[in-house]
């Protein structure tokens, strides 16, 4: 009678870890995304942080913050994130889109929001193309998407679905492995500002996708350790802030401080 209830607990587990998710947006982790010039000379890099909390219409996001500076005394807030059930959202300009669903199966398709977002077309459809997994460099397996993508143009010669000259691919954990968590790109561009994801760092600052070569390195230690440099602030709940408040009390490079009007 144990052997059945053994093998069912085995079954247990196995059906868990083989459906884990790897969530895009956790704390500490980066991205660093070249600009380049028909793909070869790069023209900036943008590092993508993520770093610090914050709820909206009572949902809780991550904050994440892009800087083009090695000193990352200029870090800027790009939009908020957050993982829910295997979907990936992003909350930008008081919307939240869907940045992918890694649920998707073969020959799903959808009209994509974050499309939207990057493109001058009327429309933005992502078809899934394949489904397979990849090992990163951390030693973890993680679900690969190749997605087909077609934007509707109505002003063009023949107005209809037009297919991009390449497919993208979303890595579970990674995002897009060409443009990683940027949204300011252009699909299906094959000349000058071509974007391309050069490596991806983990909570704990170590390498997991890309290659790897003059990636900058920061983990919620390195960022903390330069926050007298940009002024990160605190609330007593030890949330990140935007900015400096107009009055009350803030933490800033591990010391409270209360503002006067």
């Amino acid at each position: 009678m144990k052997r059945p209830f053994v093998l069912f607990v085995l079954f247990v587990l196995c059906s868990g870890a083989m459906s884990q998710s790897h969530p895009v947006f956790e704390e500490g982790k980066c991205w660093s995304v070249d600009d380049t010039l028909w793909g070869e000379e790069v023209l900036a890099t943008s590092t993508f942080v993520v770093r610090g909390d914050s709820v909206v219409n009572g949902k809780s996001y991550k904050k994440v913050y892009v800087t083009q500076k090695e000193d990352f005394k200029d870090l800027t807030l790009y939009y908020l994130g957050r993982d829910e059930n295997g979907v990936a959202y992003i909350y930008d300009d008081g919307i939240e889109y869907c940045f992918f669903d890694f649920n998707l199966e073969v020959g799903d398709e959808y009209i994509s929001e974050l499309g939207k977002l990057a493109s001058a077309a009327d429309d933005c459809k992502f078809v899934v193309k394949e489904v397979t997994t990849i090992e990163t460099q951390d030693g973890v397996v993680r679900k690969c998407f190749v997605v087909d993508v077609y934007e509707y143009w109505t002003d063009a010669f023949e107005p209809g679905w037009y297919e991009a000259p390449y497919p993208f691919m979303f890595i579970e954990g990674i995002g897009e492995a060409h443009f990683g968590l940027d949204v300011d790109y252009c699909i299906g561009c094959t000349g000058g500002g071509v974007t391309k994801l050069r490596c991806v760092h983990n909570t704990n600052g170590v390498h997991i996708y890309g290659t790897g070569e003059n990636c900058n390195k920061l983990s919620v230690d390195a960022i903390k350790g330069n926050q007298e440099n940009y002024g990160i602030v605190y609330d007593l709940q030890g949330r990140l802030l935007d900015s400096m408040p107009l009055k009350g009390v803030y933490i800033q490079s591990g010391k409270k401080y209360l503002k006067m009007e």
